[in-house]
């Protein structure tokens, strides 16, 4: 993992494919925060897609307008105090720099690709799924985090909560 300057971190943001355990993780660091007093915001892909992104659909337009409107939400929570947790299948070049801009840092969330075939409704869809219809491209992320699906995976989450975060608020 990349050392960090911990005194600038204003928040984190989680992509990958759908599966992949973008919420596990981010709820997981939620509940660390939680414990630690610490003010954040969720910003949920799915729960954003739902209540204010249920006008778009799944093609790369509008998935690069959802992700528009997510970053302005990391914004607004800066902007409040608040220290934004983003989570979203999407992602690109333009908010992936915005991101750094304003010290969300971005982590990438990767899963073995049968894993997620077999066990992730998404994956019997035909058409405009992320990673396979539609590419990720060239983004640079702070680091690339592999979900290995078990006790380790949360004993990985452990410490990098503590390495990356828990200094930064002492």
């Amino acid at each position: 993992m990349a050392n960090y300057n911990l005194n600038k971190i204003k928040g984190m943001w989680f992509y990958g494919m759908s599966g992949a355990g973008k919420t596990t993780t981010s709820d997981y660091i939620v509940n660390k925060l939680i414990y630690n007093k610490i003010s954040y915001i969720h910003i949920d892909g799915e729960l954003t897609r739902k209540y204010i992104n249920f006008d778009l659909g799944y093609n790369k337009k509008d998935r690069e307008i959802v992700i528009k409107r997510n970053y302005g939400l990391a914004v607004i929570a800066i902007a409040s105090n608040n220290f934004p947790i983003g989570s979203s299948v999407f992602m690109n070049q333009e908010i992936s720099k915005l991101l750094e801009l304003n010290n969300i840092k971005l982590f990438k969330i990767e899963r073995s690709m049968d894993k997620l075939i077999n066990d992730h409704p998404t994956y019997k869809n035909n058409k405009d799924i992320m990673g396979r219809d539609i590419l990720y491209g060239d983004i640079q992320e702070d680091s690339k985090i592999f979900n290995t699906s078990d006790k380790k995976y949360f004993s990985f989450l452990d410490k990098f909560y503590t390495d990356l975060l828990l200094t930064k608020w002492k």
